[in-house]
């Protein structure tokens, strides 16, 4: 939740009070939700929220999260190109770097890449634009005006 030292959320990822640690064995890793375009996306979190800060933020096994991404996809249209869900790791840095948002020190860093050689892996705006490409001019433009619908949902 922001503060007065920080306007913005942060999710504290593998919390030590919980003994949990990532697949590097890193405890307490932060993600800030600082993107300008997803200002609202930590309070819209909250809300989802059904445990206590230190509890998961989700309850949600993957493969039903799995078959609601696989319906959402088919219900906006997209028939050109089968996206997956980790795509978002790749999408996110490329994103950032696509339209200058973070630096590359920065890109690593949000993406929690001891290793250039990740930040290489995953940061590729080209190959996003490309696949962008696939899609018909409609979904295309639909996508964009939902991006920048975003803002007012996470207040509704």
């Amino acid at each position: 939740r922001p503060t007065p030292q920080c306007s913005y959320w942060a999710v504290n990822l593998h919390p030590s009070s919980r003994g949990e640690s990532s697949k590097l064995l890193l405890i307490d890793e932060s993600l800030m939700l600082d993107s300008t375009d997803l200002l609202g996306l930590g309070s819209f979190l909250d809300r989802l929220r059904t445990g206590g800060p230190d509890q998961p933020l989700f309850k949600v096994q993957y493969p039903n999260m799995k078959k609601s991404f696989e319906k959402a996809q088919e219900k906006c249209g997209l028939k050109n190109v089968k996206y997956v869900m980790y795509q978002a790791r790749h999408g996110g840095p490329s994103h950032d770097r696509r339209h200058k948002l973070r630096s590359l020190v920065e890109v690593k860093q949000r993406g929690r890449w001891v290793g250039d050689s990740s930040l290489r892996r995953y940061e590729a705006h080209a190959r996003v634009q490309q696949e962008e490409g696939k899609e018909t001019l409609q979904v295309q433009l639909l996508a964009a005006a939902a991006a920048k619908s975003l803002e007012t949902l996470f207040h509704a």
